[in-house]
């Protein structure tokens, strides 16, 4: 029996559907069908699009009415619908919907933190307490498995005895495995973070209340003396959020690239930025990294910095400006401290078959 799964989106978390659905396109058992039930493909501004690229089967629903008459025409006997993260209000009513129609559901949440052992340790513990509270409030509409990445956020899961709870390699570690071959060009990358108008601000209400004139200003200066210093052509690698047409502006002798981030730091001498998962690419591409320093009046940025500076013993790139030793001392970087990286927070010890075996099982064990 050939089983359809619709992996339903009702957020902006696409990254976690990914995970699974990686997985589970392999397998010749399954058609997979991704339904974006919020239109948030042609909707949301500033989004990475490229990551809907791996969703191969897309259906873009706008409505809750279209939705219902969407699931309608699927064999109850033979459909899944894969969902997401807590639920908010509208999240409850398309669980409900799912329920009425007679149709096999299940929620998964994934825990992937990158940064100090300490931040990793407390963001798991805070997320087993929600989802702990979250099933005696919802019960049914708790997640009915979880995933973590690395070993580190594996190994506490594993202490407090959680069922069902899988782990599995970053995506950047994935991606890594697909084509670890590295090159060196004389190019210094910098790693651009949208430091001036991130989703993420607004989101979760940080502040970024800082001179972004000035801060333009440095940045543009900061990376002329770092190319004239160590003889590098500069490429900047926008991040997805970012405007291009805004960048354009203030990096306008310099290279702008969107959508090839792990291109440029698998060919680039060094590579610049604030804090970024994409130096997961770094360590795993053992490229030097160095800091910019934070704008003033940003405590967040700062703070993010300085965890990222602990954890791979890195350095100030206004050190470069300010020495005056050769510029071969530059590029190097703490090997301890990027194997330590990859173990801890992008890669797990088991084998990546047995997840997608595990789920295969737990998907079928829904259909006895």
């Amino acid at each position: 029996m050939l089983v359809q799964i619709l992996f339903v989106n009702d957020s902006k978390n696409v990254d976690q559907l990914r995970y699974i659905w990686r997985h589970l396109v392999k397998s010749n058992n399954y058609k997979l069908i991704y339904v974006d039930v919020q239109n948030l493909y042609d909707n949301i501004q500033n989004h990475d699009k490229s990551i809907y690229k791996e969703f191969g089967n897309k259906k873009i629903i706008s409505s809750f009415s279209g939705l219902s008459r969407y699931l309608s025409s699927f064999n109850r006997d033979s459909t899944i619908i894969i969902s997401t993260g807590f639920p908010r209000k509208e999240s409850l009513k398309r669980f409900k919907l799912y329920n009425e129609l007679g149709l096999k559901w299940v929620k998964f949440q994934l825990s992937s933190y990158i940064g100090s052992r300490k931040n990793v340790f407390f963001l798991t513990i805070k997320n087993i307490i929600s989802t702990k509270l979250y099933e005696l409030k919802y019960g049914k509409l708790s997640p009915s498995f979880s995933i973590s990445t690395g070993n580190y956020s594996n190994i506490i899961q594993s202490w407090f005895g959680l069922r069902k709870t899988w782990s599995l390699h970053t995506l950047d570690y994935e991606r890594y495995l697909e084509n670890p071959e590295t090159n060196e060009s004389r190019t210094l990358v910098y790693i651009d973070q949208n430091l001036f108008n991130h989703p993420d601000f607004k989101r979760f209400k940080i502040s970024n209340d800082f001179d972004k004139s000035e801060y333009a200003a440095y940045l543009s200066t900061t990376l002329k003396s770092l190319s004239n210093c160590l003889n590098l052509d500069v490429q900047v690698a926008l991040h997805p959020t970012s405007e291009l047409i805004q960048y354009k502006e203030i990096f306008s002798d310099f290279e702008i690239h969107e959508n090839k981030t792990i291109e440029l730091i698998r060919n680039a001498k060094l590579v610049i930025g604030h804090y970024s998962t994409s130096f997961s690419y770094c360590v795993l591409f053992k490229k030097p990294i160095y800091v910019l320093l934070p704008p003033s009046g940003s405590k967040h940025i700062k703070k993010a910095s300085i965890t990222t500076m602990k954890n791979l013993n890195l350095k100030y790139c206004n050190e470069i400006l300010d020495s005056k030793s050769s510029i071969n001392n530059f590029f190097f970087y703490d090997h301890r401290k990027y194997r330590e990286y990859v173990k801890d927070y992008l890669s797990i010890d088991e084998d990546q078959k047995n997840l997608g075996e595990k789920i295969e099982r737990y998907l079928d064990s829904l259909f006895i």
